[in-house]
């Protein structure tokens, strides 16, 4: 059972993602919140890759301590229970598994993971939860405790506070792509402000080129028609390109269009 002071400090570190500004999506202070609040010794937020299997760490709690970080963990990352079962579609988006659920001691101590990484870490039990999954890109908390077994409590917060931070990582790339999309466009509003008091300034054959690429004629079938050679047009195009501050058929088509 989830105590009342838990969910306020669930919402609490919620409302912390949700306010962040900067480009890290899952801020230091929160990792360590959430770490706090699931009751292990330390913390990390992951990328994963399905395709190469490899992980990227995004932030660490404390920060630099976790294994994941050392160029050598690429090697044995495949072996981990975790991303296998990951792999084969048995661990669902903001759901939590832990490590003893998928192997027991028996079969981790044979894993040069475990010899070689988690054992000199002190790492008994982790609790994984995926936050977004996707076909090129994932993302998961993983929480590592020195001793074995994982409460009902645990679990339950670390898949509530997945959900909304995979909330959080949705709206964040949606506000980057309308971002991005906005300042596309001011350019382009730019680029026609440019273009159409240049217009004018044309030569006949160049407008007569223009008019001939708007009809969707290609360089050589303008050529052709003008009876000119395809270098010649190229070199009228280019002209026009500078001369209206556009720097492609498409946009050139646009401040026509615009024009009109």
């Amino acid at each position: 059972e989830i105590a009342a002071k838990d969910m306020r400090r669930v919402l609490d570190l919620v409302h912390a993602v949700h306010e962040n500004t900067t480009s890290t999506v899952l801020p230091q202070q929160v990792l360590a919140g959430v770490a706090s609040l699931v009751g292990c010794d330390s913390a990390c937020y992951v990328r994963l890759d399905p395709a190469t299997e490899q992980v990227t760490i995004l932030a660490d709690e404390p920060f630099g301590s976790d294994i994941g970080r050392r160029p050598e963990f690429a090697q044995v990352v495949r072996e981990h229970p975790v991303l296998h079962a990951y792999q084969a579609g048995l661990i669902a988006g903001n759901t939590s598994v832990a490590l003893s659920d998928l192997a027991d001691r028996n079969q981790l101590s044979r894993l040069r993971l475990y010899q070689d990484f988690q054992r000199p870490a002190r790492i008994a039990e982790q609790l994984f939860s995926v936050v977004v999954t996707g076909r090129s890109r994932s993302t998961a908390l993983a929480f590592h405790r020195g001793r074995r077994g994982v409460r009902a409590r645990d679990r339950a917060l670390a898949d509530i506070f997945s959900r909304h931070l995979a909330h959080a990582e949705r709206h964040r790339d949606q506000v980057g792509r309308l971002t991005a999309a906005l300042h596309a466009l001011t350019r382009h509003e730019e680029g026609l402000a440019r273009a159409r008091p240049l217009l004018d300034g044309l030569t006949a054959r160049e407008r007569d080129v223009v008019e001939h690429l708007a009809a969707g004629l290609t360089d050589r079938e303008i050529a052709g028609s003008l009876g000119i050679s395809p270098r010649t047009a190229g070199k009228h195009l280019q002209s026009i390109y500078a001369k209206l501050g556009v720097v492609n058929r498409a946009s050139l088509i646009a401040a026509l269009h615009r024009q009109r």
